[in-house]
């Protein structure tokens, strides 16, 4: 037996050596980078996929040098260029825009009418700079700088918004067809800033379901939710909304539908506060929520957040936290004010599989590693990683079917890997590693 050992050994690598061949090269046919010297820099897939941009935080009076927690103009037009590359090699099917469009907002409010003028022309420039096709619908979620009322207000915008640029559409007719993108459900739309959709038309049975989760925030100090220092409207506004959340996922489950649900502040822990995301006393809002999560897990395919501005995902678990539920996939911010490089979004899905979500790709421009850190040049599209290419997984499971079923460890150096080797950041103590979301007991 001992005589045979050299000639298994041999037979062994051989069969090793040619699957991890075969792996790499399925992994360089899958996701195809465009020529560093083109002028379209992006990845391109044949996959039906999405687009996500979010916490852009435009102030667009000063260079990116002079200011630290926002996007100047110069990282502004560069990202541009981004996003018009992306849209024109990928051909998203729908893109989302995951709320704080404008800059922060001083604390005294008299930068007020700054912030509005920075929010009217992002939503100029989607709707008619960027030349965004109109069978490519893209849908604007408010964050909790986008109210009219200023950070962390109750959901405020004017007529003028909502006649003059069409939201939550920016580009394309929001009345109901077949076959085109519109919408579901508004009922509660201009009250809260919740609404459905249906982003590939009403006949494919995908139906996006958007949250205010502002309403949920305990951030809230220096800008309460309502005028006064009562907490009794943001209670009231979230029973309301949550309710309409229930229905909706009532409804679209009746109808067979399968559901993305999207955001702009996820539940869970706040990685930089080390505290609740959402407020939490007896009559918790993030336990209503799993419960909704839990109960209706068949048909919903996934979640979409940002306002952490970092790349990464948490994992929706059970009572018990022995059992994840639900992904929810992390979009970093475009501006880089907590240390993170700005970066967009590309989200897979197979429509053959209940839309399942099968891979995200991270395009992100190396800001905090070029020598002159800070200084904006251009993105680069070597710049960029997957899903599958991190975590080396390239069979059919979809991306919550694969956390279901992976360790935690390799969950744990998944999220690690993002935050270093992948999109290294400037300041660690910024970066959010927060994956799981659990119950309140």
């Amino acid at each position: 037996m001992s005589n045979n050992r050299p000639l298994k050994f041999s037979i062994a690598f051989i069969i090793i050596a040619t699957l991890l061949v075969g792996f790499k090269t399925n992994i360089k046919d899958h996701w195809k980078h465009i020529d560093a010297n083109k002028t379209d820099q992006a990845i391109d897939t044949s996959d039906p996929c999405f687009l996500i941009i979010s916490d852009i935080h435009l102030e667009d009076s000063l260079k990116q040098q002079d200011i630290k927690n926002n996007t100047g103009y110069d990282l502004w037009d560069a990202t541009k260029k981004e996003m018009v590359a992306i849209i024109k090699t990928s051909h998203p099917s729908f893109i989302l825009v995951l709320g704080d469009i404008t800059r922060h907002e001083d604390i005294s409010k008299k930068d007020s009418n700054s912030v509005r003028e920075n929010l009217q022309r992002v939503i100029v420039y989607f709707k008619d700079t960027a030349k965004i096709a109109s069978d490519v619908p893209l849908i604007y979620i408010p964050g909790n700088n986008d109210s009219w009322n200023g950070d962390y207000s109750a959901f405020y915008l004017p007529d003028l918004i909502y006649n003059n640029y069409g939201y939550p559409f920016i580009n394309v007719s929001s009345s109901i067809t077949v076959s085109g993108a519109c919408i579901a459900n508004d009922s509660l739309q201009k009250q809260l800033g919740c609404f459905s959709i249906y982003p590939l038309g009403k006949k494919n049975k995908l139906r996006l379901i958007v949250l205010n989760t502002v309403i949920f925030s305990t951030n809230n100090k220096a800008f309460p939710y309502a005028s006064t220092n009562s907490k009794i409207k943001q209670r009231i506004d979230a029973k309301i909304q949550m309710d309409w959340f229930a229905k909706q996922l009532k409804e679209a489950t009746n109808l067979n539908e399968h559901i993305l649900i999207a955001m702009h502040i996820p539940p869970g822990t706040d990685g930089h506060e080390d505290g609740p995301m959402w407020y939490v006393d007896s009559d918790s809002i993030q336990n209503k929520f799993l419960q909704l999560t839990w109960q209706y897990q068949k048909n919903i395919i996934g979640l979409l957040a940002s306002h952490t501005h970092m790349d990464g995902i948490r994992l929706l678990r059970n009572y018990n936290k022995d059992s994840v539920i639900s992904l929810l996939i992390s979009a970093p911010g475009i501006t880089p004010g907590h240390g993170n490089n700005p970066a967009i979004k590309l989200v897979t899905y197979n429509p053959a599989d209940n839309y399942s979500l099968q891979n995200f790709t991270t395009a992100y421009m190396n800001y905090w590693g070029t020598k002159h850190s800070g200084i904006v040049k251009t993105w680069n599209p070597a710049d960029s990683f997957s899903f599958r290419t991190v975590t080396g997984y390239n069979g059919t499971m979809s991306m919550l079917q694969y956390f279901q079923n992976t360790t935690p460890d390799n969950i744990k150096s998944f999220v690690d890997s993002i935050y270093t080797a992948n999109s290294p950041k400037k300041y660690p103590e910024e970066i959010d590693t927060t994956i799981y979301v659990d119950w309140y007991k």
